[in-house]
């Protein structure tokens, strides 16, 4: 339905209605293009926002000797119209949500899965993306530069991918009783955290190890893990208040015990 139908604007009527925000989405037409479209409605009945996206995904799964290998993946291309962003506003030192006007995403996805023998499972994800604002210009800025437009979409590392060996099997000895570890190396590429690609708030790239080994019997279980258990450190997400750039840092080594019941 186009954003003008009746359909919406009996919304808008009902925002009035109970002096409250409404957000949504649904299928707009807009000319030949179909948008799944998520709106905001002020409590006034205005729509103050919506954001446009278009997917068009294709996906293969495989499966070999008996499930002992197994592939799923899918590619896909997203367009957005009217994409929502954060920006910074160096007039009120405040974020402010603004539309980018244009900007697609496409990409794979990956996960392999392998068994070599029973009790032991070789899993791999890959995925690829890439992203840019295709027409995006600065609104504080006030001439047509244009200067977020070719840039990467904030948040979106190109690569993201992680490779975990888990074994499971029955104790010797205690029947009904098994053991289980698990160890997982995740890697993610660098990015970053403003429209503009400022350096001073890139994400650099980042891997980390984790662990987790337990026993489960019947309805419970008992888990020590560890994450990031190379300690790496990290900055990500980045604002500026006042005279300073503000980072998020990742947590450090972390260890735990964890126990689970099951009804």
């Amino acid at each position: 339905m186009p954003i003008d139908s009746p359909v919406i604007k009996s919304f808008q009527a009902l925002a009035r209605q109970l002096q409250t925000c409404l957000v949504f989405g649904f299928a707009e037409t807009a000319g030949s293009d179909v948008f799944n479209t998520a709106i905001f409605i002020d409590d006034h009945g205005n729509i103050l926002g919506q954001h446009h996206k278009m997917l068009l995904a294709e996906g293969y799964r495989a499966s070999w000797w008996d499930g002992h290998l197994t592939l799923n993946s899918d590619v896909f291309f997203d367009q957005y119209s009217n994409k929502q962003e954060e920006i910074e506003n160096p007039v009120t030192i405040g974020i402010i949500v603004i539309n980018a006007a244009k900007a697609q995403i496409y990409g794979g996805e990956f996960e392999l899965d392998a068994i070599p023998f029973d009790g032991l499972t070789v899993a791999g994800t890959l995925g690829l993306l890439h992203t840019n604002y295709t027409s995006f210009l600065d609104p504080l800025n006030g001439t047509a530069c244009g200067c977020f437009t070719g840039n990467k979409l904030s948040n979106s590392p190109d690569l993201q991918a992680s490779l975990s060996l888990q074994y499971v099997h029955e104790l010797p000895g205690l029947p009904d009783y098994e053991g289980f570890a698990r160890i997982q190396a995740v890697n993610q590429s660098s990015s970053f955290a403003d429209p503009n690609n400022t350096l001073a708030y890139e994400a650099e790239p980042l891997t980390t190890l984790n662990a987790r080994v337990g026993i489960t019997h019947a309805n419970w279980g008992i888990y020590m893990w560890g994450n990031n258990l190379t300690n790496a450190f990290h900055l990500s997400g980045a604002v500026y208040e006042l005279v300073t750039t503000v980072r998020a840092v990742n947590l450090p080594r972390t260890f735990g015990v964890e126990l689970t019941l099951k009804n």
